[in-house]
């Protein structure tokens, strides 16, 4: 499974073969393969149950769930141990023409604190199993069999933050924990965990932990809260330094959090619903994840909640409301996403692939909580 998993990850990543259909036009039409054209093998895979060659080979039902839930477990095992043995280190670029950008952009006093510029990835291939990893995880996770991954979210999340505790500019991480949360939520599987009852849990766990859970466990559950709830609060701060992609990233995760958690934390998840609906308006699928949690936050949390901060979200949906006869031209977009263009200046380039080619873009802009 392992091997397998590999090889469907090895091949160039969607969104880079999409900028270079961009880039080339004359490359449209020919076909590149990638990590998509095998989902459909392990999608059925996970079918086991529906597969009538079994049927035929009187292979009872109960062995063939039996299959499954082997084959699912064999998976995630195989994507954690893919995930540490990535090497995701990067370094400051040394060519001259990350050298001279960054001095001409200190002399026209452009200069930011972005973590990720003029950085690039020391192993470029292992970024691009990432990056497909991360991809194939968030299409079959959320799709396949949602129920398996019950006894997998305490394991899961807690390899997940472990690995983006040692690399805090990897998106990825932020977006498999973000898969991992909407899992969690739609299985309510931190329903019913008191705060009181986390917070005195003590927050122990073996650094290896490879193997499902019991779904029932109580104590899992509530090391599992206390774990995303103190992750989740170290994100909000530290994000503030974070831009595009990397900043989308973490914004999606925050939003993303069960409502046990986002109940207790909504003074300082406000901050980010508005930064959020800010960027949103230069990069629309930013919008659509605040308006999801808007949707969410509105249909399971008590009202009381809720209602005081709406004075402060309100505005923010004012100028998604403008059209351009009514004056749509003066909406004040403070942000905006700057996802890193190529060469030829078309199509987007997420920073993960822009970690690979070691480029940036030349005229930065910086987004902040304010």
């Amino acid at each position: 499974m392992y091997q397998c998993l590999i090889r469907t990850c090895s091949y160039a990543p969607v969104s880079e073969t999409e900028n270079e259909g961009e880039a080339n036009p004359e490359t449209i039409g020919t076909r590149v393969i990638t990590y998509k054209d095998f989902m459909d093998t392990w999608s059925g895979l996970l079918d086991a149950t529906t597969i009538k060659d079994f049927a035929a080979a009187d292979i009872s039902l109960e062995t063939r769930h039996q299959l499954t839930d082997a084959l699912y477990n064999e998976i995630i095992v195989a994507s954690m141990k893919i995930l540490d043995k990535l090497d995701l280190t990067s370094s400051q670029a040394e060519d001259q023409e990350e050298a001279s950008t960054s001095t001409a952009e200190e002399e026209l006093g452009l200069s930011s604190a972005d973590p990720l510029q003029g950085v690039q990835a020391k192993r470029p291939r292992d970024f691009q199993i990432f990056i497909n990893l991360v991809d194939f995880c968030k299409d079959l996770l959320t799709m396949k069999h949602v129920e398996k991954f019950e006894c997998w979210v305490f394991p899961f999340t807690h390899k997940l933050i472990y690995f983006s505790t040692d690399n805090p500019l990897a998106s990825g991480f932020y977006k498999l924990l973000t898969v991992s949360m909407k899992v969690a939520s739609r299985l309510n599987y931190f329903q019913g965990i008191k705060s009181s009852e986390a917070t005195g849990s003590p927050v122990k766990v073996k650094e290896e932990t490879l193997e499902p859970t019991s779904s029932t466990g109580q104590s899992q559950k509530l090391i599992c809260y206390s774990l995303v709830k103190k992750f989740s609060k170290e994100v909000l701060v530290r994000m503030k330094q974070y831009r595009d992609e990397l900043l989308a990233a973490c914004l999606t995760f925050v939003l993303s959090l069960p409502k046990e958690i986002i109940s207790e934390q909504m003074l300082e998840v406000i901050p980010a619903i508005e930064v959020t609906l800010r960027l949103g308006l230069s990069y629309l699928p930013l919008a659509m994840v605040a308006m999801d949690a808007l949707e969410f936050w509105s249909r399971s949390l008590p009202g009381h909640l809720l209602a005081p901060y709406y004075p402060r979200i309100l505005p923010f949906l004012d100028n998604f409301l403008k059209t351009v006869d009514q004056g749509a031209e003066d909406v004040n977009v403070e942000t905006n996403v700057n996802f890193a263009k190529n060469k030829s200046g078309r199509g987007r380039n997420k920073l993960s692939v822009r970690l690979i080619r070691g480029k940036k873009d030349a005229s930065p802009q910086v987004s902040t909580f304010k």
